[in-house]
């Protein structure tokens, strides 16, 4: 085998190696380029194919795809056609050389020795030869033309056969364009639901073409075509994919159309029919697309354009400098603008969108149709948000506008009422002690008063007279100067004034307000202040304290003492517990218990020594009050050694807390035997508790109780005694008829209404019986010459059957015999008219009983029963003036004010105004409480004594009977 070298021979030939490469570019290029013409007429064709298969079937995406598939597979094997076309025409330089030969025709293989001598030597060949034949081939190479090598038939074949599809596919462009628009969308974008490939021309139009948020707007499509539908379908499709169909509004069909323009056949259907749907309020922008049975159309988009909308309105309120309140920022209010006159109110209103300007404008509500505009400029900080300022000085209407940036002015106006609140006059008023206050001479009226203003309260001023001379004006200390409510105390020291009874204090107050222009004022009704004697008024206040409420007042005292005294026993247990470990050698965990035991003990100390010292000042208030009756004179006295016992324990306690607090040492243990002499002396002194106190508690208990049945014994009689003196005057009435067999009209009227009376004095009678038949069975051992003397005057009224010619007299009267019925009433006052001394001898019977009672003699005690009797009666109080001024017999609401507060139970207001003190038990009245009375609060007391005024104790019942007549007989 021959060797062979690789590479040129020394023999280069220099011409022909360029003739080689430069073919060699040439043939690829022409190969390449009829590749590419076959490659894309082929391509050309597969889309013609898929664009007529879309548009004639209308793939969905996942077809689409499919397409895309082929489409791209095609284009791939194309490309790796072109490269294998390029791979196969590389370089070589003897296949080159074959074909320079094959298409010049050069005889002798001179280009092909040449190649094969130059880049492979045979082994043992002439190198001279080689040479020659070399040269030979290069000297061949110079006179071959390039262009003439080149084979150009298979481009030019490749070229005629890919310009068959493309002239095919301009031509299908050109007549049907809407293939390619339809479907080369589809196939780039398969999921983006581009329509399929219809006959049918949308022409969409959306009217306005700028459409604004709320505003209406209208969708329009024409529809035209060789078939144009008949119905058309608007579809919005969400961002989420979701479809809303809505039928659209034929307003044009093609027939119709084809009518107006006066053709018919085709020109129908290129005219197209209109279809239109409407919205009255667009809200937010929409894609959407026009479907009918032949197709839809493709997406379009709805865009409404933002319109400056109020998302928030804040307001600044800066109120006048005289209020000398603080700016308030608020939201606005369904109820609109409201403040002060003379308010400055900042207005700051927030959009949607960028805004250009706000504006406000005010109407005044006075009728002059005044309108004042104030523009709200934007805040340079935030572009969304306009402000601006306005003067509350009217009352009136008010609107509210923004337009954007753009000059889009806004879809909502805002409107509200502007109320310009105006600054009004204080009120003042006199809460304590009321309109109308009666008082004991030398007493101390205090007097409270309350002013309002809207604004601030600057001073109240009382002005005060006495009987009517000049006012007296007193500038009065108020809380809180310049509040909106203030509150003033003065007092009237009627001793100081000069008063007595029979003078009237007339007094008002006047409050002034900060209003810059003088102050506005306000001024109270007149109240008037009436003084009465000392005792007038302890007349007045035994008729509200009765021995009832003593013995209630006795009872609260007692248990109170008595929840004192179980609390000193838990105390006096804890203590000797304690006590007995002072004695024991104690251990730490032992000592430590008993720190805390000492801990806790001195809380309990503390209370108990607060709730005994609380006890300890009410007893010596009510022992120092005024007293009523003789027989409380021993009750305050008791009162005040049981108060002096008290303190005594209070002090203790309060020594031993003290005590147990200083020995406490840095470490929290107690110096226990320093505690001992403290111990010691709280449980020695055992205080108003034990055996002795308790019979005496015992022992006033029944002396109460044996006064209170004498007292009810003698009211019962005095109703009685009441009962004859009006059996006596009703008899004396009647006497006119007692000549009269038959009377008149109105003589049987008269009749009737004294038979009614004589039906009342009747069961008055019956009731007072009874209730002194009870008291005897009560009281016939405590009080047995009472007793015996009640029970002889309820035997008495038996035997005499007073009830049964009280109750004839009633019947003859209701049957008009005028006679008879006088007989009757004249019997049964004659009969009750002889128990008459039985009923006036009760009073001196009683103190033979109650002798004793409370350590009262005998005289004390029918004075103290007296006085019980004028309690059982309501005395006239607040007479006129020394110049006839006063309030004597109004109906206005009356205080009595004075040194008793008992607690009374009738009247949780008794005693509040003044110097009152409280009292003890029952539901105690506050420091200076006020009785009112109207005569609809009075109780009613059967039999008892009337409450006529000005008439003495005695008559009153007979006069309250003949005003009652006068008034039946008046009607």
């Amino acid at each position: 085998m021959a060797d062979t070298q690789e590479g040129w021979s020394p023999v280069s030939p220099d011409r022909l190696q360029p003739l080689l490469r430069r073919s060699n570019r040439l043939t690829g290029l022409t190969l390449l380029g009829a590749a590419v013409c076959r490659a894309t007429g082929l391509c050309l064709i597969l889309v013609l194919l898929v664009l007529a298969l879309d548009a004639c079937i209308g793939f969905g995406p996942w077809g689409l795809i499919g397409l895309d598939l082929v489409i791209l597979a095609v284009g791939f094997g194309t490309v790796v056609y072109a490269v294998l076309t390029l791979v196969r025409n590389r370089f070589d330089p003897r296949r080159i050389a074959v074909m320079i030969e094959q298409q010049t025709g050069i005889d002798g293989s001179r280009l092909i020795n040449a190649v094969d001598l130059a880049f492979a030597v045979p082994a043992g060949a002439s190198p001279g030869l080689c040479r020659r034949a070399v040269r030979l081939g290069d000297e061949a190479a110079a006179a071959v033309v390039v262009a003439r090598v080149i084979d150009r038939r298979p481009l030019t074949r490749a070229a005629a056969l890919g310009a068959v599809p493309l002239v095919l596919a301009l031509a299908t462009y050109v007549l049907v364009p809407g293939v390619f628009e339809a479907v080369v969308p589809r196939l780039v974008a398969p999921f983006a639901d581009h329509p399929p490939f219809t006959l049918v021309q949308f022409d969409v139009d959306i009217e306005p073409d700028r459409v604004l948020y709320g505003k209406p707007v209208s969708l329009h499509a024409r529809l035209s075509g060789l078939t144009a539908p008949d119905q058309a379908t608007v579809v919005f499709v969400d961002a989420d994919g979701r479809r809303h169909r809505l039928p659209m509004l034929c307003t044009s069909a093609p027939s119709e159309v084809a009518e107006r323009a006066g053709v018919m056949g085709a020109a129908t259907s290129s005219q197209g029919a209109l279809f239109t749907m409407q919205f009255d309020r667009a809200e937010r922008s929409k894609r959407f697309y026009i479907e009918t049975p032949q197709g839809r159309s493709r997406f379009h988009d709805l865009t409404v354009h933002p319109v400056p909308l109020f998302e928030g309105v804040l307001l600044e309120y800066g109120f006048p400098k005289y209020t000398g309140w603080e700016s308030a920022r608020e939201p606005l209010s369904p109820g609109g603008i409201r403040a002060l006159a003379g308010t400055t109110v900042g207005i700051e209103v927030t959009s949607n969108v960028v805004l250009g300007k706000g504006q406000v404008a005010i109407t005044s509500a006075s009728g002059s149709d005044q309108c004042t505009r104030t523009v709200l400029d934007p805040d340079p900080a935030q572009p969304t948000r306009v402000q601006g300022t306005i003067m509350i000085g009217a009352s009136g209407q008010y609107e509210m506008s923004l337009t954007g940036l753009d000059g889009t002015p806004g879809n909502e106006t805002l409107r509200g009422t502007v109320t310009a609140v105006p600054d009004e006059p204080p009120s003042v008023v006199v809460t304590e002690p009321g309109p109308r206050v009666v008082v004991p001479e030398g007493w101390r009226v205090s007097v409270e008063l309350a002013a309002d203003d809207d604004v601030g309260v600057d001073r109240v001023v009382l002005q005060s007279t006495v009987n009517g001379w000049d006012l007296t004006p007193v500038d009065l200390a108020v809380t809180e100067p310049g509040g909106g409510h203030v509150t003033a105390i003065y007092a009237f020291d009627l001793a100081a004034l000069g008063a007595v009874a029979g003078d009237v204090i007339s007094y008002f107050a006047v409050a002034y307000d900060n209003h810059p222009d003088g102050g506005q004022t306000g001024k109270s009704p007149i109240c008037a202040i009436e003084v009465i004697t000392m005792d007038e008024y302890v007349e007045y206040a035994r008729t509200r304290y009765h021995i009832e409420n003593l013995e209630e007042e006795c009872n609260a005292v007692r248990q109170q003492l008595k929840a004192i005294e179980d609390d000193r026993e838990v105390l006096v247990k804890q203590l000797d517990e304690l006590e007995k470990g002072l004695e024991e050698r104690l251990d730490a965990a032992e000592l430590e218990a008993m720190n805390k035991q000492l801990e806790m003990l001195r809380g309990e100390l503390a209370r108990f020594a607060m709730g005994t010292a609380d006890l300890v000042r009410d007893m010596e208030d009510r022992a120092r009050q005024l007293q009523l009756y003789e027989f409380e004179k021993p009750y305050q006295d008791m009162l005040l050694r049981l108060a002096k016992q008290l303190g005594e324990q209070v002090r203790n306690a309060l020594e031993l807390e003290a005590g147990i607090q200083r020995a406490q040492s840095e470490d929290g243990s107690y110096g226990l035997l320093e505690l001992s002499p403290l111990m010691l002396r709280f449980l020695e002194h055992e205080g108003p508790f034990g055996l002795e106190q308790e019979l005496q508690w015992e022992q006033t208990a029944q002396d109460l109780e044996k006064i209170r049945l004498a007292s009810e014994m003698i009211m019962q009689a005095e109703r009685i005694l009441s009962v004859i003196l009006m059996q006596r005057e009703l008899a004396d009435r009647m006497a006119r008829f007692r000549h009269k067999e038959k009377l008149g009209r109105l003589e049987q009227m008269r009749t009737a209404r004294m038979a009614e009376e004589q039906g009342q004095f009747r069961q008055e009678l019956i009731d007072a019986v009874d209730i002194l038949r009870r008291l005897v069975v009560t009281a016939q051992e405590k009080l047995p010459k009472m007793s015996a003397s009640v029970d002889g005057l309820c035997v008495a009224i038996d035997r005499l059957q007073v009830v049964r010619d009280q109750d004839d007299a009633r019947q003859l009267a209701n049957a008009g015999h005028g006679r008879y019925a006088h007989r009757a009433a004249e019997r049964a006052a004659v009969k009750l008219e002889s128990l008459l001394q039985d009923c006036q001898s009760m009073e001196g019977v009683a103190p033979d009983d109650l002798d004793g009672c409370l350590s009262l003699p005998r005289m004390r005690m029918a004075n103290a029963l007296r006085q019980l009797a004028k309690g059982r009666s309501v005395p006239s109080l607040g007479q006129s003036g020394s110049n006839g001024a006063g309030f004597s017999g109004s109906t206005a609401q009356m205080a009595v004010l004075g040194p008793v507060d008992r607690g009374d139970a009738r009247s949780d207001a008794f005693g509040r105004a003044g110097r009152g003190v409280r009292g003890v038990g029952g539901s105690r009245g506050g420091v200076g409480a006020a009785e009112t009375l109207v005569p609809e609060t009075m109780l009613p007391r059967r039999g008892g004594r009337g409450a006529v005024s000005g008439v003495p104790a005695r008559y009153r019942d007979l006069a309250e009977a003949y005003f009652r007549r006068l008034a039946h007989e008046s009607r």
